[in-house]
């Protein structure tokens, strides 16, 4: 793609981009500023952008890293962590969560996560517990990071089926 062709794509697209970033921040002017510094990147970078990927995905996904970036920097997610344990009784049913029926979800998931492969247990435990990003963990177990977003997909559903599984068949007994 050549230089007049990318920025003719990010203007086409620019506007996709600053619905996403709004709808992560709720507010435009912080929006703006990542659209800005994500056709920035974008330009930057344009040699890595392969022409058959979706340019709206791959720009997107340029803003997605820049806004991520913005909430560590900001402490947004610490904010919204206080903010849901204070509120927690009023954004969650209760009822749904009576002692006991949390102490068989969670035994559910021990027994599910111990029929997982051990690196598929030390995927999880690497992002849910140590709290590593997907290319941490690419890079500590040699894989891509595609590799790893698509696993944890998977793993995510196969453990959120053997839970209801295993639910069902202590409800049926």
């Amino acid at each position: 793609m050549d230089l007049a062709e990318f920025e003719h794509a990010i203007q086409t697209h620019r506007r996709s981009v600053l619905a996403y970033a709004y709808t992560c921040c709720k507010d435009m002017a912080l929006a703006e500023d990542i659209v800005q510094e994500a056709c920035l990147t974008a330009h930057q970078k344009r040699d890595s952008y392969r022409p058959d990927a979706s340019f709206s995905s791959w720009l997107i996904s340029i803003a997605r890293f820049i806004w991520l970036r913005e909430c560590e920097k900001r402490g947004i997610r610490a904010r919204a962590m206080n903010y849901i344990e204070k509120n927690a009784e009023t954004l969650f049913t209760p009822e749904l969560y009576e002692e006991e029926q949390w102490q068989h979800e969670k035994a559910a998931l021990r027994t599910c996560l111990k029929k997982l492969p051990a690196e598929d247990r030390r995927i999880i435990e690497d992002h849910f517990v140590k709290c590593r990003k997907y290319a941490a963990i690419a890079e500590s177990i040699s894989r891509t990071l595609t590799w790893v977003k698509v696993r944890m997909y998977r793993l995510r559903e196969a453990l959120r089926n053997c839970i209801r599984e295993k639910l069902n068949t202590r409800e049926a007994s």
